[in-house]
């Protein structure tokens, strides 16, 4: 199958979460990937804040360029989801926090963060891991705080869909999705 990737990178230049290094890290994985596992120029999009040579991680680009990934994959694809920049946790209602359900999870703090909307694990389930074939392989690398909190994807480490093409549910953990959640443990 064909292998894409999108590779996001976050320094926050001037903001008072700046990172060093984020871009340097998504360039390793983007060298990587096309010398160890042979992904195509062409099937890896980058998104960098603050450079000449790509469109700035904005929410409304992470979103659009996760649905567009999960609309290119096919059954046999493999979908690289890779993010290095600050991930948020925060309380649904602070008074009624009782378990980590309670916990609306951000996965990802776009460059546009003070507008207030951020990529959460939600987004990211309904427009991208719920769009992707049964079939396909996926594997998602997050470089950012809370990452390694309680399911942050709300999906196992081996992700079944729901149903399959054909509506047999019985088929469906046969004909499953897989999935890596990689784990830096910070």
């Amino acid at each position: 199958g064909t292998k894409r990737a999108l590779l996001v990178g976050i320094n926050y230049d001037g903001t008072e979460r700046e990172l060093i290094g984020a871009h340097k890290a998504v360039w390793k994985v983007h060298q990587y990937l096309q010398d160890a596992h042979n992904f195509k120029e062409v099937n890896i999009t980058t998104l960098l804040d603050n450079a000449l040579t790509s469109e700035e991680p904005t929410r409304e680009n992470i979103v659009r360029y996760l649905v567009r990934l999960a609309r290119e994959t096919k059954v046999g694809d493999l979908a690289l989801v890779h993010f290095v920049g600050h991930g948020e946790q925060h309380a649904t209602d602070p008074l009624m926090l009782t378990s980590s359900r309670d916990i609306a999870k951000c996965l990802m703090v776009p460059s546009d963060y003070k507008t207030g909307r951020l990529v959460t694990e939600h987004t990211v389930r309904e427009s991208f891991l719920l769009a992707i074939p049964s079939g396909a392989y996926v594997t998602f690398l997050l470089d950012s705080c809370h990452e390694s909190s309680a399911n942050l994807l709300d999906m196992p480490y081996e992700y079944f869909s729901k149903a399959d093409p054909q509506g047999d549910n019985s088929k469906a953990a046969k004909s499953s999705s897989q999935s890596s959640l990689v784990d830096n443990g910070r």
